[in-house]
């Protein structure tokens, strides 16, 4: 159940055991470029953290991500609620493809 998920296009979940050493505020990304997190907040449910950070820059969602902790963990940050939101579906989907497409014709 461990993981990472980016939330939104600033907003990352993550979930680790409760009994997991690990400082809240020693979390990092550090590929490509090193990105500060912020706790946003933490909940703790069912024996394992469920974390909330907020990001100092906007991730994009078809580059891989990886998520140190205390430089000793690595998690992958998966896809999470980010493909749930309107910007994602308009930027991403083939509709908002098409529609782009169509609205440059229209304008040329």
């Amino acid at each position: 159940m461990q993981g990472a998920y980016l939330e939104d296009f600033q907003k990352i979940k993550v979930i680790l055991k409760k009994d997991c050493e690990f400082d809240f505020n020693g979390i990092c990304i550090c590929e490509p470029q090193k990105i500060q997190l912020d706790l946003a907040k933490k909940t703790l449910i069912n024996q394992y953290w469920h974390l909330e950070y907020n990001l100092s820059s906007v991730l994009d969602p078809h580059i891989d991500y990886y998520l140190y902790i205390n430089d000793e963990i690595e998690l992958h940050i998966k896809l999470g609620k980010i493909t749930r939101s309107p910007l994602f579906e308009k930027k991403f989907s083939t509709r908002g493809i098409i529609f782009s497409f169509l609205l440059s014709e229209i304008k040329t």
